[in-house]
């Protein structure tokens, strides 16, 4: 059994039996965004807020997306949806309610427990608990962006990763962390509390704009 942790809120979880030959591999822009890349060509951003405080600097945008995945509607998960989506032709996976506020031309809105196939990759839509409000202007009250969800990506020949949004944590590849004063936690004190539980996950640390291989 494969164990990686993918933290507060990517995981990933055992890679199923039956496997066929090539690579997957994660890239942390920082916060909870990510670049998933799988073994028949499939690239999945996952609550891309590309442009975040510790985002890599003058890196350049994936130019060619096949689904992007908003976890929920707060800001810092949206992020830069609705761009990226313009820019790649990417369709937009979510709850109905935020994938129709972020007005994306392939919107693809769903409810957990729904699945839905980008190439190799199945994505599963499961409940998470946070709220999930749209909008993030002072002077307006944030819309209702629909229930707030996770995604597991249960993906042929690699490993299946499940991102948690912001569902209360259980972890183990750390992430949403360091962006502002507020998140002071780091991988070693993550790593230490996991030791000191008796957790025999394995943890990966990322630093912002890297990419490993899973």
């Amino acid at each position: 059994m494969r164990k990686l942790v993918l933290a507060a809120l990517l995981f990933a979880l055992p890679a199923a039996a039956q496997q066929r030959p090539g690579k997957t591999t994660a890239r942390w822009w920082g916060h909870a965004a990510w670049i998933v890349k799988s073994p028949g060509g499939a690239t999945i951003a996952i609550d891309p807020w590309l442009k975040n405080p510790v985002a890599p600097k003058d890196a350049p945008w994936p130019e060619q997306v096949d689904a992007i995945l908003a976890t929920h509607g707060h800001f810092d998960h949206v992020g830069d949806a609705a761009e990226l989506a313009r820019r790649t032709g990417a369709q937009v996976i979510g709850a109905y309610e935020l994938v129709g506020l972020i007005g994306a031309e392939k919107g693809n809105g769903a409810n957990a427990r729904g699945t839905v196939q980008v190439k190799d990759v199945a994505i599963h839509l499961v409940p998470a608990v946070h709220s999930s409000g749209f909008g993030s202007d002072p002077k307006q009250p944030p819309q209702y962006g629909g229930s707030p969800l996770g995604f597991v990506l249960q993906i042929q020949g690699g490993p299946t990763l499940y991102h948690a949004g912001d569902t209360d944590v259980f972890t183990v590849v750390p992430m949403h962390f360091g962006t502002f004063p507020a998140l002071a936690g780091t991988p070693d004190q993550l790593s230490s509390a996991l030791k000191k539980s008796g957790a025999t996950a394995r943890m990966l640390a990322f630093k912002p704009g890297e990419t490993k291989e899973l």
